[in-house]
């Protein structure tokens, strides 16, 4: 199972085609690595610390288009290797999540709740009270069933997309993440590497003997990281590098149409980019690539939605108005490059415009 860990953080080479790992790329693995063992150990720990109200979400590494499944990574075997220590209640995630029931099975056993391979669009808001306090489970023609926060079962969430409004504050607090390699696939298994499937087909003693050491290991380092103070204070759960995560979410939040016209609209050797445009006309270029329905992009949220995309692309939006806490470009950016500058409303006489800026492109224009 260890080895499992292993191979599911190594994001950078498929099982075939091994090759050295350079120094940044080592200390990403190795961040990977212990983000899962100190995540299961968070599953694993019946104490709660009350600065580590959290849910974990198991995601795929691999970007794809929103909406796009990716199976056969392995994440359920996380799910899987909790629900053989502590008690569990499995719950498919492609059930409707809008039903009051969903989570009718829970009760003050329950020690883990695995939501397993959730929807696009999976909304994890229904969930915030269950993480930060007292669990209400309504149940079927009898009374709801209450448990208190310090008995209260964790979640675990395995998804092949980004959870929705993932980059708001009160979604980002309240979520452990772990990425998941495609180092498995549906054209390379568990068994082409263990010839046995995970605990089904363990038979010897040692085998479970060494996976219930390896869960209480993570349960001690977990413990010892908070201690430590690994990542900060009050928090246990080392986090994964993050920055595939945020462009997963962006792209999720500004929806594939969008994503698709703007690249193409914005596209570098065009004219739109660097360009103070209105908003309507954007807007009306935008429908008429995406149709009448916007396919989740509608005026009011417009202006959201190509603030995701500069982020994602690493542009600035709006660099002739000052931030909203009134910082200007030209002051906030020396010391932010890396980092995708907003600006706040540009009107002018009645109009509002927006400005999508490459910093690249305008000194490829103006070298000097």
């Amino acid at each position: 199972f260890l080895t499992y860990l292993f191979n599911t953080s190594n994001t950078f080479f498929p099982h075939d085609q091994p090759r050295p790992l350079t120094e940044e790329e080592q200390q990403d693995y190795c961040q990977h690595i212990v983000n899962k063992i100190t995540a299961i150990g968070f599953l694993l720990c019946d104490f709660k610390f009350l600065s580590e109200k959290k849910a974990v979400v198991v995601q795929d590494h691999r970007m794809a288009e929103v909406g796009q499944s990716n199976g056969g990574s392995g994440k359920s075997i996380l799910g899987n290797a909790i629900g053989h220590v502590i008690p569990q209640v499995f719950i498919d995630g492609k059930a409707d999540d809008s039903d009051r029931f969903f989570f009718d099975r829970v009760n003050h056993a329950t020690r883990n709740i695995f939501v397993d391979d959730v929807r696009t669009n999976y909304n994890f808001e229904r969930l915030f009270a269950m993480v930060t306090g007292d669990m209400i489970i309504p149940r079927k023609n009898t009374d709801p069933l209450e448990i208190k926060l310090p008995d209260s079962p964790k979640i675990l969430i395995t998804t092949n997309h980004a959870i929705n409004k993932a980059e708001e504050d009160a979604t980002r607090r309240r979520i452990i993440y772990m990425e998941v390699s495609e180092w498995y696939n549906p054209e390379h298994t568990l068994v082409d590497d263990f010839n046995h499937m995970f605990f089904d087909d363990w038979t010897a003693d040692d085998q479970w003997i060494l996976f219930d050491n390896l869960m209480a290991e993570c349960v001690m380092y977990y413990l010892r990281s908070f201690d430590q103070e690994w990542y900060r204070k009050g928090m246990g759960a080392v986090p994964p590098p993050m920055e595939n995560i945020r462009l997963r979410s962006l792209r999720q939040e500004m929806s594939e149409m969008l994503y698709q016209w703007a690249d193409e609209y914005f596209d570098p050797s065009g004219t739109h980019l660097n360009e103070r445009l209105s908003r309507k006309d954007l807007f009306a270029a935008f429908t008429e690539f995406a149709g009448i329905n916007g396919h989740g992009v509608t005026r009011s949220n417009f202006r959201k939605k190509i603030e995701a995309y500069c982020k994602f692309k690493g542009y600035d939006f709006n660099i002739n108005v000052p931030n909203k806490i009134g910082q200007v470009y030209s002051d906030w950016k020396p010391s932010h490059m890396s980092e995708s500058f907003i600006g706040d409303s540009d009107k002018s006489g009645g109009v509002e415009y927006f400005t999508v800026f490459s910093p690249t492109k305008e000194k490829e224009l103006k070298p000097f």
